[in-house]
């Protein structure tokens, strides 16, 4: 675990009381359960496997992009597990080590992704939400929290589950080329694919540079 005071290694994990069995069963059953079959698992990464052997409908120097209704894949699980986790944390604080805490600040976004989720109204009309397959072993093998992003002009928030980076975009007047890259509002359901070496380094970089490293790992 990886906090901007300690890293450290351990076997908890976040928690709170915050959801009814329902509630709980709804999440894992529209995108939880789908994400583990296909995230980063020991030498396995399913869906990236899968994208190694389609053809990608664009190609780049940096990156590759796919239509994820052609390879079979429901995109809208993937995001839905996105908003899912975008929006615990930012209905509650959670604890990590020592007193510290993680969490975001959705604001008029809370209750546009709550009824999303509660299948009370469609998916949110000024959200995007982009998937990013990453094919270096430093993303395949991290998870970070959400973080909203800093330095730039979009409402944009980040996470990262062993592999998958997912980048939600809000807003009223989004440019069109994030409505093209959306992997639900699209028409071709996009995926990309790239390498993430730089997102890592450049998240894990603030840890590093203030957090202490447990003898542990020093060892």
């Amino acid at each position: 675990m990886m906090t901007p005071q300690l890293i450290t290694p351990t076997q908890r994990q976040l928690w709170r009381h915050l959801l009814c069995g329902d509630c709980e069963q709804r999440f894992s059953s529209h995108g939880e359960s789908l994400i583990m079959g296909l995230v980063q698992r020991k030498t396995e990464f399913a869906l990236l496997d899968r994208l190694n052997v389609a053809m990608p409908f664009q190609e780049e120097p940096t990156l590759s992009v796919y239509s994820g209704s052609a390879i079979g894949i429901d995109t809208e699980q993937l995001a839905y597990y996105a908003l899912s986790v975008l929006w615990r944390s930012g209905v509650r604080q959670w604890r990590t080590l020592n007193r510290q805490t993680t969490g975001v600040s959705l604001g008029t976004l809370e209750e546009p992704i709550r009824k999303y989720l509660a299948g009370e109204a469609p998916f949110p009309k000024s959200v995007v939400v982009h998937i990013w397959v990453c094919t270096d072993m430093a993303s395949r093998f991290n998870t970070f929290a959400p973080t909203k992003s800093k330095g730039t002009p979009l409402l944009k928030y980040s996470l990262l589950a062993r592999g998958l980076w997912f980048h939600i975009f809000t807003g009223d007047n989004l440019p069109a080329v994030l409505w093209d890259g959306c992997c639900v509002n699209s028409a071709r359901k996009v995926i990309f694919k790239r390498d993430c070496t730089r997102e890592v380094l450049h998240a894990g970089g603030h840890i590093m540079a203030t957090a202490a490293v447990s003898p542990k790992l020093s060892a």
